[in-house]
């Protein structure tokens, strides 16, 4: 992997362990509840392959914007027979349609899971 793109990981988990991971929630976006971020679902969202991957990554330092002013597209139950889904919210990454997932834990939480570049159904 490229040193730079190490860099650019590297730099976006600090900064999300600093500023997000229990401390911000992102209120009312998904059934009026709040959107918690945890160190899986930012290393997720890192990991996940996309499109535009270096301006994804750097999409989570502004994450808390992005799902603010995001269009809420669908919910997809999950197909393993687990008591959770996933949220789709789109929003615009190098001006092309990306999704924020946000994972619903029934019984549990709603938190970040990741970004993507096209809608799983």
């Amino acid at each position: 992997m490229d040193e730079s793109i190490k860099n650019i990981r590297k730099n976006v988990l600090l900064y999300a362990k600093r500023n997000l991971i229990a401390i911000v929630r992102v209120g009312g976006i998904v059934e009026n509840k709040f959107i918690e971020f945890t160190s899986t679902g930012i290393k997720e969202a890192i990991n996940q392959p996309h499109k535009h991957y270096i301006l994804k990554c750097l999409a989570i330092l502004d994450i808390e914007f992005k799902i603010r002013n995001a269009e809420y597209v669908c919910f997809v139950e999950d197909t393993t027979g687990r008591c959770l889904g996933f949220h789709y919210l789109k929003t615009q990454i190098a001006n092309e349609d990306s999704y924020i997932v946000i994972k619903h834990n029934f019984n549990e939480s709603v938190v970040f899971y990741t970004i993507v570049d096209a809608l799983k159904t």
